[in-house]
């Protein structure tokens, strides 16, 4: 079926070009990329590009809009780490990349300006595609009928100027994610699917970090780091045992892949005894609460479809357990090796596409997935700032220098946030924001729902 959607894919597309060049060889033509389009059709949006470009420079409109936090019900930092993570898929690949900044189904009423003001930010911030192709006319009426898009968009061009210039030049830092963009083929499903294969499946090319980690003002990189590396799922199949050596988070999937090659991430079975094979189709139900044992809090609700029943080795160190099951919710795990492993009971692919807050995204959820990376990697991560929801953070540095970027994408203000550095710093730039810099810590002024701030320390 994919080399069937491959081949008929490509051959439209070169048949497209022969056409047009029969007119115009100079006349460009491109693709709009969709998340399917990295897995599901058995190619890349880079290789459509490509055929469809003949001699002239291939190019691709990346998939994730703005619109989608509203008309699709995704996570807007869901979205937003999807694109960063086609940037890399297509970095260095002669393609010209650009962002989907569409406001559909416009204009105002429907769809806020403020989701692409965030999202240009954001993706300014990161640098890693050409441009952002923003919607600011309404297509169905005059151009004078809705302005303000294009008005704020246009108001916001000097803080994107500013946020772009601290942001320029520097290399992202964070936990590294890895995500391959092939994973269909060699999927090995579960034997009971809690929803529907399409809605499974369609989760493939998304980027695992969104929640555990960017909901939680965790910042993350697509390309090598000093810190660990999150690992879910069946991306497990496909990363380089070297690439563990900073430490790794894995959900349950991952770990049992691991364990199928022979590295030891602590795992034994599920709660019955069976073999670690029966895991996939063993899950917890019910309203299952989780015991975070260092803090003694629990959390009710955390009970989803994907929660699994497991146990885990005598050495290994629980971190969190699923109550009344009193099975291991999450565990730290260092092997023979030395290699060292923070595992969550739950399998992210086969999660809700909106997965449940009460697990993921809860204020202690966020503390030990902290604590466990600065564990793993014996390194403090760039920047923290707790108990903020959905306060999304991107961090960068050079040699001298490193930038932060805020987005506040929830509905109340963030007041006066307290943002600790992994060091000293001793000079500050501040964009879009107040604030005083003391040694390893920022205060800011308040940061208003879907409001975006910058600074930069040296």
């Amino acid at each position: 079926y994919l080399s069937l959607m491959r081949d008929s894919l490509l051959d439209f597309a070169k048949g497209m070009r022969k056409a047009v060049d029969t007119v115009d060889k100079n006349v460009r033509l491109g693709t709009c990329a969709t998340y399917e389009s990295w897995d599901h059709s058995g190619t890349t949006p880079i290789e459509i590009a490509k055929a469809f470009a003949g001699d002239t420079k291939p190019f691709t409109r990346l998939a994730g809009a703005p619109y989608w936090a509203v008309g699709w019900n995704r996570n807007f930092i869901s979205i937003i780490e999807t694109c960063r993570q086609q940037h890399i898929w297509g970095k260095d690949s002669g393609v010209e990349m650009f962002e989907e900044g569409d406001t559909y189904p416009r204009p105002r009423y429907t769809i806020p300006s403020k989701l692409l003001e965030a999202f240009d930010l954001a993706l300014a911030c990161d640098g890693g595609s050409d441009g952002d192709l923003a919607y600011l006319y309404d297509y169905e009426t005059k151009p004078e009928y809705e302005t303000g898009y294009a008005d704020r968009f246009a108001r916001i061009k000097p803080l994107r100027e500013e946020m772009q210039k601290i942001f320029a030049n520097k290399k992202a830092v964070g936990v590294r994610v890895f995500n391959t963009p092939h994973k269909i083929e060699n999927w090995d499903l579960p034997s009971q699917l809690v929803t529907k294969i399409s809605d499974f499946l369609q989760r493939s090319p998304a980027s695992p970090a969104a929640f555990i980690l960017s909901r939680n003002t965790i910042p993350t990189t697509y390309e090598d780091s000093d810190f660990p590396v999150l690992l879910y799922g069946e991306n497990a199949k496909y990363i380089d045992e070297d690439e563990l050596k900073n430490g790794t988070i894995l959900d349950i999937v991952a770990a049992k892949i691991l364990q199928s090659r022979g590295i030891d991430t602590g795992l034994l079975n599920v709660e019955n005894g069976s073999k670690v094979e029966g895991l996939a189709s063993t899950r917890i139900v019910g309203n299952t609460k989780e015991h975070y044992l260092y803090d003694n809090v629990y959390i009710a609700n955390a009970s989803a479809s994907h929660i699994k029943k497991i146990a885990c080795k005598e050495n290994a160190e629980i971190i969190s357990e699923f109550h009344p099951e009193n099975t291991p919710a999450s565990y730290y795990y260092e092997n023979e090796k030395g290699q060292k492993f923070f595992v969550i009971a739950y399998d992210h692919y086969a999660a809700n596409i909106v997965p449940n807050p009460h697990f993921e995204n809860n204020y202690c959820r966020q503390e030990t997935v902290i604590r466990a990376i600065e564990r793993l990697s014996g390194k403090k991560l760039p920047a923290v700032c707790k108990k903020n929801p959905d306060l999304y953070m991107l961090a960068a540095k050079d040699e001298n220098s490193m930038s932060i970027a805020l987005f506040n994408l929830h509905l109340d203000d963030v007041f006066e946030p307290e943002i600790k550095l992994d060091k000293c710093y001793s000079e500050i730039r501040f964009v879009g924001c107040s604030g005083t810099l003391d040694g390893d810590t920022v205060r800011l002024s308040d940061i208003p729902p879907y409001g975006s701030v910058a600074f930069e320390v040296k």
